[in-house]
């Protein structure tokens, strides 16, 4: 499970963030999905061959990754990527149900980004994200210093060979200031189908060991109203969902006073493996019950077949609102 997946985006044409001068400052403008792409299937047995895949990744400005395998996906062979609904009128089937991997039709290889048609990678990404609430001694801190305030629940995960990098928002740097500290790194795992049951142990972890912050979220309907709370770190653990896309291509700028510094891709620890995951157990009874007198949220997780099922009462309120297609409405409506 040494592979990972590089698509490149058609529609849109470039999948890179944009940054324009306006009269409040600079404004960033954020491609969020891939609706028609070209795909390929590469091997990266080592962190020298994911430092190349980086580098040619983080220079373009279409092309993203995916820590992900399609199922039926052959190491160099190309496929199309499109939406679920477009592969439905090509091969046939229903939204929901319409076969997920790479498929042969008529002689073309197609697929949608689809989690039931993706396995894991042993590659993951651990993404140092900055939202709003994060406390500022640890939104200043190095991705070294976040893996040990990780490193008493995640054993070995300051120790385990990793690579560094700055991810694309952290390239823009204004004229006449150094260039900011790595904000993404890549690190191997043991047992890639594991993943999901590290994120789910991390989830109470974290609250549990003082290591994590809560989030509000901001109504987009109400200015200044609180719909949400959610428990966040210093990583964020959404990355962690199979067939995730990781847009870390080349930003743009068109602004007076600003730059774009390279990725700085740098090697850490190097030769010391991947990061063991034998020993991580999905959250017990117990320390479900300590997460739930803590953040007033009962959750429980079990398997299902290959998945993880978590189920949340206390997270979702008919205040929290909902985006389909650019219209934004509480949960209740």
């Amino acid at each position: 499970m040494h592979q990972v997946t590089i698509i490149k985006s058609i529609n849109p044409d470039r999948v890179c963030k944009t940054y324009s001068q306006t009269e409040q400052g600079l404004k960033k403008s954020v491609i969020a999905n891939i609706n028609e792409g070209e795909a390929i299937t590469v091997d990266v047995p080592d962190a020298a061959k994911m430092m190349k895949v980086l580098k040619s990744v983080t220079e373009r400005n279409d092309l993203v990754l995916c820590a992900g395998i399609w199922h039926n996906s052959e190491v160099g062979q190309k496929f199309d990527v499109v939406s679920e609904s477009a592969l439905c009128g090509i091969i046939g089937g229903q939204i929901g149900s319409v076969q997920g991997g790479v498929v042969e039709h008529n002689g073309r290889r197609v697929s949608a980004r689809l989690k039931r048609g993706i396995d894991n990678s042993c590659w993951m990404l651990l993404d140092a994200d900055n939202p709003d609430g994060i406390p500022d001694e640890w939104a200043r801190m190095t991705i070294a210093e976040r893996l040990e305030l990780w490193e008493p629940f995640v054993k070995g995960i300051t120790k385990c060979e990793r690579i560094e990098l700055r991810g694309s928002s952290a390239r823009v740097v204004r004229d006449g200031e150094d260039a900011g500290n790595a904000t993404h790194a890549w690190i191997r795992v043991s047992d890639p189908e594991k993943i999901a049951v590290l994120r789910s142990y991390i989830r109470v972890q974290m609250v549990l060991q003082g290591a994590s912050f809560t989030f509000k979220k901001m109504s987009q309907i109400e200015a200044g109203k609180v719909v949400g709370n959610e428990a966040r770190s210093v990583f964020d653990l959404a990355v962690f969902d199979t067939g995730r896309l990781v847009f870390c291509a080349k930003p743009e700028v068109n602004a007076e006073g600003y730059r774009v510094e390279d990725a700085d891709i740098r090697l850490f620890n190097e030769g010391a493996g991947a990061l063991d995951l034998s020993w991580v157990e999905l959250p017990n009874a117990r320390e479900m019950e300590d997460l739930r007198n803590i953040t007033g949220v009962k959750m429980s997780v079990k398997r299902d077949n290959n998945s993880i099922v978590t189920y949340s009462e206390g997270e979702l309120t008919g205040d929290t609102e909902v985006e389909v297609k650019g219209i934004v409405q509480p949960l209740s409506a």
